[in-house]
């Protein structure tokens, strides 16, 4: 009877805390737009695809989203922007309708997120991760995967739940690094344990109101990685190439 209770009361502070999220979230989602950029000349051709992460929600301004400071390091930079917020792996096919005789300079793909939280199998993530990098990777020299990073850490999710979506999390991390060094892609994860993880050691600097999605610290923090990898200067004068 005791375990039974125990589990009553886990299961209703999870649900309480799910329902708040999901509350959070969607009002977050409702206000979030995509940042694009449409300079007159462009010198650069930068598309970015995928979930409420490329979006920016929870970051308040469209310029704090990673795209947005991209953009701003890159004024010169045309940033074609067709994420959703709820995107998971097979909705970027949707996203990429009328590209299909565009070339862009640099893809960006933030997602994954979703598909760990909504439980797609690894087998049917790893096909579509494939199909999906050959056709980027046919448009686009350089492909850069952002990974989400650890969800079982978020603040909203409690023991045993949050483990679980840590192991979902970390093996979702490990079929997308797979399947982008077999296609020539570049993968950034962002995927910590809990000892090594940033974000969850200060959740109220880290994560939105909701506890989920990322703040916009969270998206500095994540922008300054793919900064460096890009080799884009901090300035906003008249970017450079990639």
């Amino acid at each position: 009877m005791l375990a039974l209770g125990l589990l009553t009361v886990w299961a209703l502070l999870q649900w309480e805390r799910l329902s708040l999220a999901l509350q959070r979230g969607r009002q977050a989602a409702a206000a979030s737009r995509c940042f694009q950029q449409r300079p007159p000349r462009p010198r650069l051709r930068v598309l970015v695809l995928g979930d409420s992460t490329g979006v920016g929600v929870g970051a308040q301004d469209p310029a704090r989203s990673v795209a947005g400071l991209l953009a701003g390091d890159l004024p010169q930079a045309e940033v074609l922007n067709r994420c959703e917020s709820g995107a998971r792996l097979q909705d970027l096919w949707r996203q990429l309708q009328g590209l299909e005789d565009t070339r862009f300079d640099l893809v960006l793909l933030h997602v994954g997120g979703n598909d760990v939280l909504r439980h797609t199998p690894l087998a049917s993530l790893a096909a579509q991760a494939e199909a999906l990098l050959s056709w980027v990777r046919a448009r686009s020299p350089r492909v850069v995967w952002l990974s989400t990073a650890n969800i079982g850490l978020a603040p909203v999710f409690l023991p045993p739940l949050s483990w679980w979506f840590s192991r979902r999390t970390r093996e979702a991390a490990r079929c997308f690094r797979q399947a982008a060094q077999r296609q020539g892609a570049e993968f950034v994860s962002f995927y910590r344990e809990r000892h090594d993880d940033p974000f969850s050691r200060a959740p109220g600097v880290y994560f939105a109101d909701d506890g989920v999605h990322p703040s916009a610290a969270s998206y500095r923090l994540c922008y300054e990685v793919v900064r460096r990898r890009l080799g884009v200067r901090r300035r906003r004068g008249a970017g450079r190439g990639l």
